[in-house]
């Protein structure tokens, strides 16, 4: 947290605007090493649909002034890794506002070298703070300051094999932690790790690609099958019970769930047909979707919660909508995120668990309501540079519950 003081001075000097209307969506990225653990956020400047974007400077400064005094949420001993455009640089009383041990200061494409950035970020450097510079290409004009980097993100998006392997051996001759940017393939996140990338970022590790030949875990088929059954319209608890009872693994999370207190239990449950009464039908599929994400994701407990953070985002966007659809929306969010995890396309997923015409047409084409909320959960996710297109103002703080609800969960697995 910072002081008022700090915060006025941030809000005069960058002209920031504080009526409700303006308030920016905090998109948070995660950056993973190659075992898929978790390096840091990158925080990203979003604002919804009719709101002009402000200057560089001032997403900046909006962004770390929401952070450290609105949200502050824990992240654990991983940091923030924030954009910094030259006119921050040089304001490096307003830089040191902010905790080093918490930030990576990340020197944009934008920036033209010269003595006194030079400087400015060799000051910083000397107090601690680590300095990243963002967006490499190669031949990239930024050379004088890889003496002071600590990371360099490169930009593997449009390069060839060829280029990344040579980019990545020049970087590593300056002792700095090479970051992949915009990942956005299987085979991508391949390339990079085969030429020594470090840690990585971007769409792949928010979506995975699908895996081929993939095999679906028993854990997962289980839950798959058991979603399935209940998504008919002659589904009973007998039957239920009868399919849940032969997976140990399956038996002891959902008795878990339904003496949670977390959740509300009062009284202990003490048989899956109690546990199946007491929960329901609707809370069962969405705690198995959870499941079958978790299980078809073992690695990385991170991007398990980037899908839980889709769910509940989606169904917090179409429970105010739609009050009646929101159960259908968390469950199109996670479906929408689970058929990379488990080799197998989404139409495929959507004709095995059987799921409504409604909700497959959602998942696979954005259409209805929760389509297009679902549509803007990804936007918000991925951060696809666009405006999101929903005019609602409280996005951030929705953004901020489904994030704060889906770590509860990542945590209970």
């Amino acid at each position: 947290m910072i002081g008022a003081k700090a915060a006025k001075r941030w809000t005069d000097r960058w002209s920031m605007v504080t009526q409700a209307a303006y308030r920016p969506m905090l998109a948070r990225q995660p950056i993973l090493d190659v075992d898929d653990r978790l390096r840091g956020y990158e925080l990203l400047y979003r604002s919804p649909a009719g709101v002009s974007r402000p200057s560089g400077a001032a997403m900046t400064a909006r962004v770390l002034l929401d952070w450290f005094t609105a949200i502050s949420e824990p992240l654990g001993d991983v940091p923030i890794w924030i954009n910094f455009p030259a006119a921050l640089l040089v304001d490096p009383d307003l830089v040191r506002t902010f905790p080093a041990d918490q930030m990576v200061v990340e020197v944009l494409e934008s920036v033209m070298v010269n003595d006194r950035i030079y400087e400015a970020v060799a000051g910083l450097k000397k107090d601690g703070y680590k300095i990243a510079l963002d967006d490499w290409l190669p031949g990239d004009h930024r050379g004088e300051l890889l003496e002071l980097a600590d990371s360099v993100k490169l930009d593997v998006l449009n390069l060839s094999a060829r280029d990344i392997f040579r980019e990545v051996a020049m970087l590593k001759g300056f002792d700095v932690e090479v970051v992949a940017e915009k990942v956005e393939t299987w085979e991508h996140h391949q390339r990079c790790i085969e030429a020594g990338c470090d840690s990585f970022q971007g769409f792949y590790l928010a979506t995975p690609q699908i895996k081929v030949g993939a095999m679906i875990p028993s854990p997962v088929l289980s839950s798959i099958q058991i979603i399935s059954e209940i998504s008919k319209e002659d589904w009973s608890v007998e039957r239920l019970v009868n399919l849940i009872r032969p997976e140990p693994s399956l038996t002891t999370r959902i008795l878990r769930l339904a003496n949670a207190t977390y959740l509300g239990a009062r009284t202990p449950a003490d048989s899956i047909r109690e546990a199946v009464m007491r929960l329901g039908a609707n809370s069962i599929v969405r705690w198995l979707v959870i499941f079958a994400m978790a299980d078809a994701n073992q690695g990385s407990s991170e991007l398990t919660r980037l899908a839980i953070t889709r769910a509940r985002l989606t169904e917090l966007l179409v429970e105010r909508a739609s009050p009646d659809s929101s159960d259908a929306a968390f469950t199109a969010g996670m479906l929408s995120a689970v058929p990379a995890m488990l080799g197998t396309s989404i139409d495929a997923l959507v004709e095995q668990v059987a799921v409504s015409d409604e909700l497959a047409s959602a998942i696979t084409s954005y259409e209805g309501t929760i389509g297009a909320k679902l549509e803007v959960a990804e936007q918000i996710e991925n951060f696809a540079g666009s405006p999101v297109t929903e005019s609602d103002v409280d996005l951030p703080e929705l953004y901020l519950e489904a994030s704060k609800w889906a770590d509860e969960v990542v945590g209970n697995l």
